[in-house]
């Protein structure tokens, strides 16, 4: 199995949350009560046995994200509390997952060459926790709505704690895997009307603020117009905007993402 944040909870419904990059592995050392540098989950497996606990994966994730997703978990179900969680640790707050160099690794190899393994010739016995179910299965929470209880608990618990990615640019690889994820992906508002509730926050949200085109003259383009040319006509529009108005065949946002290549032009619109 894949990276990933997974929750375990006991019979007397304490809960324990913890990230491994090898679930299936890391469950397998609970089964066999290999896990006593965590006291209050090690205690609860010893007494109830592993298979009276309920085992659910919140998520699998990408390695360098799963301990600022286990901490918002953690802190969720406040698995810190002793009357509550089976936690004895949790990551801090911008803490990452170290990788092990491949450098560090053949040093490592080299070191252990000749020696023999200490499980060598042992059988271990053990069945994997989900051998003979059904994979892909649907995440635990999907169609549940969180609770206006839940959101507060979790504003309360994220208040004053700078996000671990504050500041940081994004890999042009991360940018990449994401635009591929989301390709063919229909927006979630496309076709819906923003209703008066929407728009009136909106509103709010915007009173006072001086817009950003306040004092430009509308017979002038502006400081950072992108300057487009039809190449049939050899008209010259100064914004893409002004431009796919022109074209009366398809849409303006359609027009205008063909002029910045976002989709396939089938215009004569390019920009200059």
């Amino acid at each position: 199995m894949a990276s990933g944040v997974y929750k375990i909870t006991s019979p007397k419904g304490r809960v324990y949350i913890g990230s491994s990059k090898n679930i299936d592995e890391r469950l397998m050392y609970y089964e066999k009560l290999w896990c006593k540098s965590q006291p209050r989950l090690y205690n609860s497996l010893k007494k109830y046995g592993f298979e009276k606990h309920k085992v659910e994966i919140i998520t699998e994730c990408d390695i360098k994200d799963m301990l600022a997703i286990e901490l918002h978990w953690g802190l969720f179900y406040n698995v810190l509390d002793a009357k509550a969680g089976l936690n004895s640790k949790l990551p801090k707050n911008g803490e990452e997952y170290r990788v092990v160099s491949e450098e560090t690794r053949e040093r490592m190899r080299q070191s252990s060459l000749g020696q023999i393994a200490w499980h060598k010739g042992k059988k271990t016995g053990i069945i994997p926790w989900n051998k003979g179910k059904k994979t892909g299965k649907p995440a635990w929470n999907r169609g549940l709505k969180t609770s206006d209880e839940q959101k507060r608990k979790l504003s309360e618990a994220m208040k004053g704690r700078k996000a671990h990615n504050k500041g940081v640019p994004m890999k042009q690889e991360v940018k990449d895997r994401l635009s591929k994820t989301m390709k063919g992906r229909p927006s979630p508002t496309k076709g819906v009307p923003t209703n008066e509730e929407t728009k009136k926050k909106i509103s709010l949200a915007n009173k006072g603020k001086k817009a950003w085109n306040r004092g430009l003259k509308t017979n002038e383009p502006a400081l950072n117009a992108k300057l487009v040319l039809d190449f049939e006509t050899g008209v010259f529009y100064y914004s893409s905007r002004e431009a796919a108005k022109s074209v009366s065949k398809y849409p303006v946002s359609s027009v205008q993402s063909m002029i910045n290549g976002g989709r396939t032009n089938k215009t004569n619109l390019n920009l200059v």
